[in-house]
């Protein structure tokens, strides 16, 4: 049996960026921060959401549409979906937050919220790159993602494939 083996390179420690936002939800004495990430996979806007007060890292978004300015997304855990829906304001988003519950889909709450950029570092800025190997007829496709200016760390990812 021939392996072949996938070389995928990741040289990087953060996420990928395409745009940043902060926002913060407060309810009574509670408060909390989250923050956005838009980055473009495949030709679409995809929506990042992540919270230490929630401890949540880099969660998908779903439905999130980015058109005509406007931003709309959820955000599904275990017991609540999260609907955020956004309209340009100045250089921010302000919009609302509603809370459902997943057992009953009922609306819990609604919070009025804004979403403000996030200043982001040159070293954080991700460039994307297909690659494609060819070898014994076979076409074998990676990514090659690397920051703009280099941070000197790296991170190899392998996986084989075989043939009989």
């Amino acid at each position: 049996m021939r392996f072949f083996g996938f070389l995928v390179i990741i040289c990087f420690t953060a996420t990928v960026h395409g745009q940043s936002f902060k926002g913060n939800i407060s309810h009574g004495k509670t408060s909390f921060n989250y923050q956005i990430e838009l980055a473009k996979i495949e030709g679409k806007t995809r929506a990042f959401f992540s919270s230490m007060a929630m401890n949540a890292f880099e969660i998908p978004c779903q439905n999130t549409t980015y058109d005509n300015g406007s931003l709309n997304f959820y955000v599904i855990s275990d017991y609540y979906t999260y609907e955020y829906k956004f309209l340009p304001y100045n250089r921010n988003f302000k919009g609302q937050l509603k809370v459902y519950s997943n057992e009953t889909e009922q609306l819990l709450n609604t919070f009025e919220t804004e979403l403000t950029p996030d200043n982001i570092t040159e070293s954080e800025l991700i460039e994307r790159q297909e690659l494609i190997f060819v070898s014994n007829a076979l076409k074998l496709h990676g990514t090659l993602w690397k920051p703009k200016k280099s941070n000197k760390k790296g991170f190899v990812l392998r996986d084989f494939l075989s043939r009989k």
